[in-house]
């Protein structure tokens, strides 16, 4: 009897370290591409993406908490106008799953060109989402029943019929980071040129301009907006019924 207990806990304590550990997977070291990186990747685990130029459509995986690092807009994730340069699906998706250093680019899809989240939130941090179409919904940035956090995220020259930069819809929102600010600009849409939400979403940017001031960025739902200023001052500012033109 008591060598079955010595050999249990032998057994416990030989396999309690290896629970914790997690790995760091190399594209294209070890992986040819960030979607069979992402597809090896387990929780906590970082798939590190060397700087260079990916064809991908990326499909995210079922599983929270992995974090795909960059090395900023020298990693460029490229979809070859043939769908959603990222797709995430899956509601265990939370902030705990980071895309972080990457260009995002030449996406062409039905809805989210650059990034389509359906019932998912991941967080966006150092990213750019430039040069993305979506026919009809969310040219960077498609959102349904999902709250993507973004810090110093930039979304530009982007284009669609609703929602150029973002499109949230179906309760979404956007949690922006208050000290590493994005900047969000020269987005092209028929309706909701740079943002376009649905319900309220708390702005906070840095820069969230307008070339042409004969098209409208913002059309405030009730005909009212709440701006807070704090030490940024806003120039330039003119309203018309229902037409709002800003210049941060």
């Amino acid at each position: 009897m008591k060598k079955i207990i010595c050999i249990e806990l032998l057994f416990i304590m030989f396999f309690i370290p290896v629970q914790g550990l997690t790995m760091i997977i190399n594209v294209p070291g070890d992986y040819a591409t960030i979607q069979e990186g992402l597809n090896a990747a387990s929780e906590g685990d970082t798939v590190q993406v060397a700087p260079g130029r990916y064809i991908e459509n990326i499909s995210w995986p079922g599983v929270n908490g992995i974090k795909l690092i960059g090395g900023g807009d020298d990693t460029i994730i490229d979809g070859d106008r043939s769908g959603s340069v990222i797709s995430f699906k899956n509601a265990v998706i939370q902030s705990e799953t980071i895309v972080q250093g990457f260009k995002i680019t030449n996406g062409s899809a039905y809805e989210g060109g650059g990034i389509y989240c359906s019932n998912s939130s991941p967080n966006l941090s150092n990213v750019t989402i430039t040069g993305n179409t979506a026919n009809w919904d969310g040219g960077g940035i498609y959102c349904s029943n999902s709250r993507p956090s973004l810090s110093n995220v930039t979304i530009s020259g982007n284009t669609a019929n609703d929602g150029g930069g973002i499109y949230c819809i179906r309760s979404s929102t956007i949690i922006f980071d208050n000290e590493n600010r994005c900047n969000i600009y020269a987005n092209s849409a028929l309706s909701g040129s740079d943002i376009y939400s649905e319900a309220d979403i708390n702005i906070i940017v840095d820069t969230f301009t307008v070339k042409t001031p004969t098209s409208y960025y913002a059309s405030p739902i009730e005909n009212t907006f709440q701006l807070s200023l704090g030490d940024y001052p806003i120039t330039k500012f003119s309203y018309q019924s229902g037409h709002v033109t800003l210049y941060f």
